[in-house]
């Protein structure tokens, strides 16, 4: 089901086929909506009320309820994202919303070039391309690349995805 905002506008929701893509969802909000953080939360387990409408704000379910949690308790740490529920191993979600912690810090220390610059390389996909929508020079982009410790970013994103892989099989 589609991102929807739930309990006023700070919330939204979402049911996700693909838990995979949930840092990534993170990554590109937080990438949106810098300087300014978002906490997400993801709850794994079942959806027993309203699936078949397709609209997240409708339904009900331990998925939603642990979701929930994990946000309650990241809440308290100042962390960014939380993984609850389905029998999820506390060590490894542990490990995994450790990753997201620091990559959320990493992008707290950002200056606004150094944001542009990766937003620019996620959408043209190289650096080239992103220095031509900035208007700058390859190796300006490849510098603000470095400092915002964009490599070392994609590398635990990379790896958390494999992680949230795990939780489909």
């Amino acid at each position: 089901a589609p991102m929807v905002t739930t309990r006023g506008l700070d919330e939204v929701s979402s049911v996700l086929a693909e838990p995979a893509i949930a840092l990534d969802a993170v990554f590109a909000v937080n990438l949106e909506l810098w300087p300014q953080r978002f906490r997400f939360a993801l709850g794994v387990g079942g959806i027993d009320v309203r699936l078949e409408t397709g609209d997240a704000a409708a339904m009900d379910g331990s998925a939603f309820h642990h979701a929930s949690a994990g946000l309650a308790r990241i809440e308290k740490t100042g962390g960014v994202f939380a993984v609850e529920g389905g029998g999820i191993d506390r060590a490894s979600g542990a490990v995994v919303e450790a990753a997201a912690h620091l990559v959320g810090t990493l992008m707290s220390g950002w200056t606004e070039t150094e944001t542009h610059a990766v937003r620019a390389y996620r959408d043209a996909g190289t650096q080239s391309g992103a220095a031509e929508i900035l208007g700058v020079s390859q190796p300006t982009v490849s510098a603000a690349l470095k400092r915002a410790r964009h490599a070392e970013i994609e590398l635990a994103l990379g790896a958390v995805r494999g992680w949230l892989v795990s939780l489909r099989d």
